[in-house]
């Protein structure tokens, strides 16, 4: 039966080293060594713009400081940080030992809404307007100087739907598109390096904005004086000539 002892007496060793192991597991997971001692801020996307957000973030971060790495929030640490105006996706991660790494993308800008020569409002893709900023740190989109805009959500968000319906390239795109206003029930653009104003609806904008492009090539290359193009119509554009020509 000598060998039925060693065997008892070789699981009971085995148990022992696995509590023991567990145990000291435990203690580790639990100890100072994985408090969270640093939060990691990466801001992926329009630098600019995350610089912008980067404050609010790092403030809705700060109660992970001195949490346990493995017991901390992250989820919703991540939904807090969503929750702020301009940020468009989050990823919270763990680094061993005591790191917490959060990745952020912001929105893209939109437009930026004029205050005065020295400041602005930019607004987000999503139709969020985020804290002034000066004029020189303003992010490339087009200027916004109609103040009923700023104040109707609705019309913002209709804004948004129309300079995401114009193309990426061309002369009547993303690129030139310089300033945009708004008058009873229609947007008036106007693109860069050009005095033309655009009438324009939001409704069906996307082919409408080709056809604008088109007549802008076309009035440059015979260098008509055009004063208004207007867009509003299904199937044709009208060019308004200025006086005397």
């Amino acid at each position: 039966m000598k060998w039925l002892e060693k065997l008892s007496y070789r699981w009971l060793f085995r148990i022992v080293i696995f509590w023991v192991l567990l145990g000291a597991v435990l203690y580790t997971l639990q100890s100072d060594i994985f408090s969270i001692k640093h939060i990691v801020m990466e801001g992926r996307g329009d630098q600019r713009v995350y610089k912008m957000l980067e404050p609010d973030l790092i403030e809705k971060a700060r109660p992970l400081m001195s949490k346990n790495l493995w017991k901390a929030p992250m989820n919703e640490v991540a939904q807090e940080l969503l929750q702020i105006p301009g940020v468009k996706s989050v990823v919270v991660e763990r680094k061993i030992p005591n790191t917490i790494l959060v990745q952020v993308v912001p929105q893209k800008i939109a437009f930026n809404a004029w205050i005065n020569s020295e400041k602005i409002l930019p607004v987000t893709e999503q139709a969020q307007v985020l804290p002034k900023i000066t004029a020189k740190l303003a992010p490339d989109a087009p200027i916004v100087r109609d103040r009923r805009l700023m104040r109707s959500q609705k019309l913002r968000e209709k804004t948004v739907e129309l300079i995401n319906q114009l193309p990426e390239e061309g002369s009547f795109s993303h690129r030139t598109l310089n300033e945009i206003e708004y008058s009873k029930g229609n947007f008036w653009l106007s693109v860069v390096n050009s005095d033309v104003r655009i009438k324009i609806h939001p409704e069906n904008a996307e082919v409408k904005s080709l056809r604008v492009g088109r007549v802008l090539e076309y009035i440059e290359k015979n260098k008509l004086n055009a004063r208004v193009i207007d867009a509003d119509y299904s199937k044709k554009v009208v060019v308004k000539l200025r006086k005397g020509r």
